[in-house]
């Protein structure tokens, strides 16, 4: 017998903040994860716009955060953000290419209540000479080192 199940109050968002060494739009054998950097969680009424929610978090540990989302918001889009990295050399926010400095996403029930995105990666201002190895071993050519 199917029993009615309570609205859900709460979501868990997760994910990893990372130092692009190579400056190549994703994570290589050579990203560092990093602690100490702020993000913002948004979400908006996919109606009207409206800010429904808006919380800053932190990196932990091995580049990790992890916030809380009271209440149910089914009918918002929610948007991760870099606002600051917590290292001096490696804090450009990518804004060309793939490299987004966020996430959209809805939160639903779908894949029950934690949702993990996918990481976010600051730039190093000047790729780590090792770099043109990676590219070379993922068959691509480097991006203008």
């Amino acid at each position: 017998e199917d029993i009615p199940q309570p609205p859900v109050s709460q979501f868990h968002i997760q994910g990893q903040v990372y130092c692009d060494t190579c400056r190549a739009g994703f994570i290589t054998e050579l990203s560092e994860f990093i602690p100490g950097a702020s993000l913002r969680l948004q979400c908006k009424d996919k109606e009207n716009g409206d800010v429904t929610f808006t919380e800053v978090g932190y990196t932990r540990a091995e580049g990790l955060y992890s916030m809380l989302v009271e209440r149910d918001h089914k009918n918002e889009f929610c948007e991760i953000t870099l606002i600051s990295s917590g290292r001096k050399d490696c804090n450009e926010i990518p804004t060309e290419g793939w490299a987004k400095p966020s996430l959209k996403f809805k939160l639903n029930t779908v894949n029950g209540t934690t949702r993990t995105v996918n990481p976010l990666g600051f730039f190093k201002k000047e790729a780590l000479p090792k770099c043109a190895q990676v590219y070379n071993k993922l068959g691509m050519y480097p991006p203008n080192m």
